[in-house]
């Protein structure tokens, strides 16, 4: 991935001509999900009761008040990028970083600015202290 190779550039390392030589390799991990969100919650209702009776039966009528839920429904895109570092000569993972968004239309137009946020933000902790 260019965007990694760049981003790394930028710290000062470079991509090794061969494997043997090089002091760590990188696997990444790129993908999406579709996910809906369900959120249930009570609500206030108001109403009136249209009902009255003369006075004589004592008269009653008015507002009321009953409670209600109500429910809100949302799909959305959830998009993850996972960079994964080896140490070369232990053969071992030695660092994790990961980034995960909400996918917008103007996220789909323009991928390869969000996939470059996604990376400046998972290497920002690289190299690990």
């Amino acid at each position: 991935m260019v965007t990694v190779e760049s981003a790394l550039g930028a710290r000062g390392y470079k991509l090794a001509s061969d494997l043997d030589s090089a002091d760590f390799a990188l696997s990444f991990t790129i993908g999406s999900r579709d996910e809906i969100k369900v959120d249930s919650y009570p609500s206030m209702s108001a109403g009136y009761a249209g009902v009255g009776y003369p006075r004589r039966w004592g008269g009653w009528g008015g507002a009321y008040y009953g409670y209600g839920t109500e429910i809100t429904v949302r799909q959305y895109t959830e998009g993850m990028l996972a960079i994964d570092v080896f140490d070369v000569e232990e053969r071992r993972p030695v660092w994790h970083g990961v980034a995960s968004k909400t996918i917008t239309e103007s996220d789909r137009k323009d991928s390869g600015a969000t996939v470059q946020a996604a990376v400046d933000a998972i290497l920002e902790g690289f190299p690990p202290m």
